[in-house]
């Protein structure tokens, strides 16, 4: 969601716009918001009943302007069951109450799959964040669901050239109407400043752990960084998925190396990213990234490999540094970061930048797609 408040800004300049947030037991804790022990009523109803007083506080800026702000609640943790169903056949009296024109799925949404040939003729728009899920990601399930709004869709929005081009690269049949916009710095964030100063000086690696994020890169590169930097440490902050194995010799390293893998509030994540150093993004591959997008809404620079669409966003001597994907660049490119503090030089750049322009191309983006 974090992503979608950004444009939501600029989207509500151009139309009537109606907010519908999906909900489900397993999808209840974000950055944005937490409603885990929340009672949530199966169906459509409004967003500002549920929310406690902080967070109404701080969407409240977001979404003024729009016209409805509801979730709708889908009972069961599997994505088709007959509660599903019925609480997402909900949606479309809503719709033609509302007489709405065009249906934008920020993300491919399998719940909401049942009503899909019910919406015949109306403007349909997809964005695509991950084209094809990363490295030991593929489901059956996420494939089934591409598969179906393929042929549902009328335009797709992709937040980077590379993502639409690996599109392109996996479909045989190509739709006419592919758009690219640019995600904006997820300035949720920046309203949980940091309450108390962490010791030490740090680098920092956040979000959720998989193999295609290259944490063993990163800390095979971390012994001739110790070296050069004594006074250096390294956290690493998040939850490994299912099929993730973490690498053991971190154990081997617990004295520089601070792991967290508890829950992290967002008051929690802005501290950590406010007092590091950088962040460092050791991918073996990506497209575009949230971690970049919440670290430039804080003035951090990011070390990141230019892998995906990591150059289409990181410029360097301007907010951060591009390696290639291995051991020996990793660590040359923390050791740059480091000598004589650039990376404070980076941070300084990154506090005169305006994001204006950006802001202006996505309206017109947005203004083509529910034209």
């Amino acid at each position: 969601m974090d992503s979608a408040l950004e444009n939501i800004q600029i989207i509500k300049q151009y139309c009537d716009l109606h907010i519908m947030l999906e909900l489900s037991p397993d999808s209840l804790n974000s950055t944005v918001m937490n409603l885990s022990g929340t009672k949530l009523e199966t169906g459509i109803h409004g967003l500002w009943d549920v929310l406690d007083d902080k967070s109404v506080s701080i969407l409240r800026e977001y979404f003024n302007g729009v016209a409805e702000v509801n979730y709708v609640y889908y009972p069961s943790p599997r994505m088709i069951t007959y509660a599903n169903v019925k609480a997402s056949f909900q949606i479309l009296p809503y719709l033609k109450k509302h007489r709405i024109e065009a249906i934008h799925f920020d993300t491919i949404s399998g719940r909401a799959m049942p009503i899909l040939p019910f919406l015949f003729g109306k403007n349909l728009i997809a964005t695509i964040h991950d084209p094809k899920p990363h490295k030991g990601e593929e489901t059956l399930k996420r494939k089934l669901v591409d598969i179906v709004y393929f042929f549902s869709i009328n335009k797709y929005v992709f937040y980077s050239s590379y993502s639409l081009q690996e599109f392109k690269s996996i479909h045989s049949i190509i739709p006419t109407h592919l758009y690219t916009g640019s995600l904006l710095p997820y300035t949720y964030i920046t309203h949980f400043p940091s309450r108390k100063k962490i010791t030490g000086d740090y680098i920092l690696f956040f979000g959720r752990l998989s193999h295609y994020k290259g944490i063993d890169l990163l800390l095979d590169a971390l012994p001739s960084v110790f070296v050069k930097n004594p006074n250096i440490k390294v956290i690493i902050a998040g939850k490994g998925d299912k099929k993730y194995q973490f690498p053991a010799h971190l154990l081997q390293q617990q004295d520089r190396i601070q792991f967290i893998d508890s829950y992290l509030s967002i008051s929690d994540l802005a501290g950590l990213i406010y007092n590091s150093k950088f962040v460092v993004c050791p991918y073996r591959e990506a497209t575009q990234s949230g971690v970049l997008m919440t670290a430039f809404a804080l003035k951090k620079p990011v070390l990141a490999t230019s892998v995906g669409a990591f150059p289409e966003y990181l410029n360097e001597h301007e907010n951060g540094l591009l390696v290639l994907p291995d051991i020996i660049s990793l660590a040359n490119g923390i050791n740059t970061m480091l000598k004589n503090d650039y990376c404070h030089d980076l941070e300084m750049k990154m506090k005169k930048v305006n994001v204006s322009s950006k802001q202006k191309q996505n309206l017109e983006l947005f203004s083509k797609l529910y034209a």
